[in-house]
């Protein structure tokens, strides 16, 4: 073989490599962004921070404004959305012509990557808690994002200090989130742990927590005040140190044959709630039931189904009844109920 050739062809390879890498890195930073109506496209014009730009690189805090125009020929827009190559990011549908602007702040890699040290994604809100019950091959997404792509290790504090997580725990690496996989989740492994993030920008390390499922509300009891009314009282399962509106019961009830529907969320949780139920009918057996709720995403089991009959009207004088009840023939109440009773819980089928 002709060395001459050989050297060639080698330096071409090594060329069209270096070549293949640049163009590959440097498309990773554009984005590109389309305003379609149903017959075509609008006119876009895209301003960040404030002013038009060239500059492909979005850096996290940048605040991109993207302006659609739709065409003064189209006097009708059926679907009019701006989209990043194949996602939709915002989809107006209007009955006129006209622009529609919409604000993308660079800083959740919701949209797009951007370039920034990590941190946790804005929907995130701390402390960070998960709440679960034991199972083998569970999965914790731990929305981390930053570009350049972050590393992530996690460890977990123990008495002696942070400690590497055992053999059947894994950490894999994406772009915009790790996930803490344990192959098998026991009580053992609930806890406090620490993330440590860090990519060429910078670090940022945090903590969260793995612990069981939210306990249940107990001891709910209901008894009859008057013709239209019903006191219920009950204890909460646990108590949280954080905002008022975050850690929430709420009040579920329903008559024999009726449907359960919630009756009030409850905030400020203390020991123990009492309430009365008002606007009710007189004569009429209604049926309690409270769950406690953590930001809405996490929800307890039920509590113990309780219940009450509301005064009947009579031409004699009203006086409440003495008596709670609680821990009620469930047999009964429950085939009028939409609930399964499983494993001395409440399965919910509203």
């Amino acid at each position: 073989m002709d060395l001459k050739w050989l050297k060639t062809m080698i330096i071409l390879s090594v060329g069209l490599c270096l070549v293949f890498t640049v163009i590959g890195k440097y498309l990773s930073v554009f984005v590109y962004f389309v305003c379609t109506v149903y017959y075509g496209k609008a006119k876009i014009v895209i301003t960040l921070n404030g002013s038009l730009t060239t500059r492909r690189r979005l850096h996290v805090n940048d605040t991109m404004m993207i302006n659609c125009t739709v065409p003064s020929k189209i006097t009708f827009v059926h679907d009019f959305s701006v989209r990043k190559r194949y996602s939709t990011i915002k989809r107006f549908v209007n009955s006129y012509t006209g622009t529609m602007t919409k604000k993308i702040r660079c800083d959740d890699n919701t949209y797009f990557r951007c370039y920034g040290v990590p941190r946790w994604n804005e929907d995130i809100h701390q402390p960070v808690i998960f709440f679960s019950s034991q199972a083998a091959d569970k999965n914790y997404y731990l929305e981390i994002p930053g570009e350049p792509r972050p590393t992530y290790s996690v460890q977990k504090f123990t008495s002696t200090g942070l400690q590497d997580l055992p053999l059947n725990v894994d950490v894999n690496s994406f772009n915009t989130h790790a996930i803490l996989h344990f192959r098998n989740y026991t009580e053992d492994s609930h806890g406090v742990y620490q993330i440590v993030a860090n990519n060429s920008l910078g670090t940022f390390t945090t903590n969260f927590t793995l612990r069981g499922l939210l306990v249940s509300p107990k001891n709910l009891r209901a008894r009859s005040t008057t013709t239209t009314s019903i006191q219920v009282e009950w204890t909460t399962g646990e108590l949280f140190e954080t905002g008022k509106h975050e850690y929430k019961h709420v009040l579920y009830k329903k008559k024999e044959y009726g449907s359960w529907d919630s009756d009030r969320y409850f905030n400020d949780i203390r020991l123990t709630v009492n309430y009365t139920v008002n606007f009710l009918q007189p004569n009429t057996t209604y049926y309690f039931l409270v769950q406690a709720m953590y930001r809405y995403s996490t929800k307890s089991f039920y509590s113990n189904l309780a219940q009450a009959t509301t005064l009947n009207k009579t031409h004699n004088s009203i006086r409440k009844s003495e008596n709670w009840y609680e821990n009620v023939d469930e047999s009964r109440s429950l085939a009028y109920s939409g609930l399964r009773y499983v494993n001395n819980t409440y399965d919910e089928s509203f």
